[in-house]
């Protein structure tokens, strides 16, 4: 099969048994073969001292959102030679605790993936933490 000028090798993908707990948003988990995949996920992480909420939180304009990222330059040429003696992928068990935000699990062929995350964390305290804390947290 061929697809956006490159050759995909068509194959089965066979799983016996799948324990997944947790996925997180915009995260992918797709079992089979895929041209691409681009799980995109934006989002806020508040800790606050004393919980309080405002109506204007929130702006995903924030230059963190919005700047684009550098897609970084291949500057060298890439040769891969392949060779799937069978046209079956087969996956006895699989056991996955948890699965982040933007993120792919995928048993079977891909030609791309553009994952992106961007979470804003913030904290805000009363107080300004003590020197002990700061250095329990590193």
């Amino acid at each position: 099969m061929i697809r956006g000028g490159i050759k995909l090798t068509s194959r089965i993908s066979s799983v016996r048994h799948v324990e997944l707990i947790s996925v997180g948003g915009s995260s992918i988990v797709h079992f089979g073969d895929s041209v691409g995949v681009t799980p995109k996920a934006k989002g806020f992480a508040v800790q606050r001292e004393v919980a309080t909420f405002k109506k204007d939180e929130g702006d995903f304009s924030d230059p963190l959102f919005v700047e684009p990222i550098p897609t970084p330059l291949m500057t060298e040429k890439v040769r891969m030679n392949r060779f799937n003696e069978l046209s079956f992928i087969n996956v006895n068990r699989l056991h996955i605790i948890s699965v982040g935000s933007a993120s792919i699990i995928q048993i079977g062929s891909n030609r791309f993936i553009d994952a992106e995350a961007r979470i804003k964390n913030t904290r805000q305290f009363i107080s300004p933490p003590s020197k002990q804390n700061e250095q329990e947290e590193r």
